[in-house]
């Protein structure tokens, strides 16, 4: 059994997404240290867009209220995002908004965020590596309480990268391995209650 479970959160809705490639390797390496991974893509609940007319009509969407018992239930969220001409992608921050409003039994919106500890992390097949989201998507997230941690990957030239299957560059894997080692510090540190 994992000593930690992390929720890794893929912004985008592409089938060969570089992002979910990204949690797929993160996943890979921090198994070893004890930390499982369980990866979904915000496509797949199929999120209306927000309105506060559903919601005061029908109330949160029964796909909302299961990602609010992910949100809940993991340890930590790790956000892998795309960079869309400088933001993260609209499908992304949809869920965000879903998740963000206070369900049944919560005192607060965003509840579910509330000192939550999170990581952003990103690839792109630009050089930037999708850094201009991943500080969007920060700020978003420290808004909503949670508690946004320094460390994190950034990957340019994600297509050359994630075609060459066969090996991770020596400079990437270090990249991640540090990561992952600072994650699972993080983690221990700060141990959830269960």
């Amino acid at each position: 059994m994992a000593d930690f479970k992390i929720l890794g959160i893929s912004g985008s809705n592409r089938a060969e997404s570089f992002n979910s490639r990204l949690l797929s390797l993160m996943a890979l390496k921090s198994e070893p240290l004890g930390i499982s991974i369980n990866i979904i893509d915000a496509a797949s609940f199929g999120l209306e867009f927000y309105s506060a007319e559903v919601e005061e009509k029908h109330g949160l969407p029964a796909a909302a209220v299961s990602l609010k018992r992910a949100f809940k239930s993991a340890d930590a969220i790790l956000f892998a995002t795309p960079e869309y001409n400088g933001f993260p992608p609209g499908i992304l921050k949809n869920m965000l908004d879903w998740v963000s409003r206070r369900g049944e039994g919560e005192q607060s919106p965003a509840e579910v965020f509330s000192n939550k500890l999170v990581w952003v992390i990103s690839t792109s097949p630009g050089k930037g590596g999708g850094a201009r989201a991943q500080k969007f998507l920060a700020t978003q997230l420290e808004y909503l309480g949670a508690n946004v941690q320094k460390q994190t990957v950034t990957i340019g030239g994600a297509r050359d990268f994630f075609s060459k299957s066969d090996s991770t560059p020596p400079d990437i894997t270090a990249m991640i391995d540090t990561f992952v080692r600072d994650m699972h510090q993080v983690l221990s540190t700060n141990k959830p209650e269960r």
